[in-house]
């Protein structure tokens, strides 16, 4: 390489290399794209700066040789450009219209996720660095800036407040890059929270009538009109996020669904009955005959292909269904739990 250095230390000088304007630069005119980021960053890159057409191979075989005059790109600098330039990545977005629009949250995420690489282990002051730079994907559709007050959740937890979409990071974007997105140091300094059980809570009015609040219990689905009503499937996912440990942040909203349809507010637990998974079969002599089985609200049973399905097809709902003392308990007008 100490015989190779001059040649390729005069090479660099000359206006040898093809930029993608298709005019040539000298080395130090342009930048190869990093061998680290990926090959979708070649559009940002060319907006922010000269770009050669040129393999990024070329840029090593001349540092291997001794060539320090050369213009690299770096997480940093990008970061440095996006923010004085925020259209840059608007000027970006406008390629990715009809067909391509889905790509556009991808290609997003490839250029955070790279604006990330020198943070990764610096702790949450460096993370403050992203601040201005647009590259904050909302599943609304919005590009914006960070820092931004916004929810960090999956696309099943965005299902359940359905209002508050355009409050959403785009989970396409905080799934791929959750080594960042569940770090509470990187949350704290970009403004972002954890959708959380206490969230939900806090917005439920947005999901369900207002004046349900502080109700024990309403006839909800039960009810000839149901409008205005998440489908019913919603409060199996509900439940499914929240789980009992959280239950008391529910006591203010009839959100515990009964066989009926209906629905009672976690407060007026005690005034229904919630049956134990497992209960002995019935003794004792039999009856004048066949009981018909209940009639079962169908909560859950617009279950997504491949899911566990509908709660109403287990054996406990069958149990509550049939058993001669739930169904006797529910004829007397008792309220039970759903299974």
């Amino acid at each position: 390489s100490t015989l190779l250095k001059p040649l390729y230390t005069s090479l660099a000088q000359q206006q040898l290399f093809l930029l993608h304007g298709g005019q040539l630069a000298r080395m130090q005119g342009g930048v190869f794209k990093p061998t680290e980021a990926s090959e979708s960053l070649r559009l940002l890159f060319r907006g922010l700066f000269p770009m050669f057409a040129c393999p990024s191979a070329l840029l090593q075989e001349f540092k291997a040789a001794g060539v320090q005059d050369v213009s690299e790109i770096t997480p940093e600098r990008v970061r440095r450009r996006l923010k004085k330039d925020p259209k840059a990545v608007d000027a970006c977005a406008a390629h990715f219209r009809g067909d391509r629009a889905p790509d556009l949250v991808p290609f997003i995420t490839d250029a955070l996720e790279y604006c990330l690489l020198d943070l990764s282990a610096r702790g949450s002051q460096t993370y403050r660095e992203l601040g201005g730079v647009k590259l904050l994907p909302m599943s609304g559709g919005q590009l914006l800036c960070f820092p931004f007050e916004a929810f960090v959740a999956t696309e099943e937890e965005q299902r359940l407040v359905p209002s508050l979409r355009a409050s959403f990071v785009d989970p396409r974007c905080s799934d791929r890059l959750r080594q960042w997105f569940t770090a509470p140091d990187f949350l704290q300094a970009l403004s972002l929270r954890r959708f959380t059980p206490a969230v939900l809570s806090a917005n439920l009015g947005a999901v369900l009538p207002c004046h349900f609040k502080g109700q024990p219990m309403v006839p909800a689905y039960s009810s000839q009109d149901a409008s205005g009503l998440p489908p019913p499937r919603w409060l199996h996912d509900l439940w499914t996020f929240v789980g009992p440990d959280n239950a008391h942040l529910f006591n203010a909203w009839p959100v515990v669904p009964l066989t009926t349809g209906a629905l009672a507010s976690v407060s007026a637990l005690s005034n229904v009955l919630n049956l134990p998974p497992a209960i002995p079969a019935a003794v004792g002599p039999p009856g004048p005959g066949p009981v018909d089985p209940l009639p079962l609200f169908p909560f859950g049973d617009e279950a997504p292909e491949g899911s566990a399905g509908g709660a109403g097809s287990g054996e406990h709902s069958e149990f509550v269904q049939s058993h001669p003392v739930a169904t006797g308990l529910q004829r007397l007008g008792c309220p039970v739990v759903y299974p």
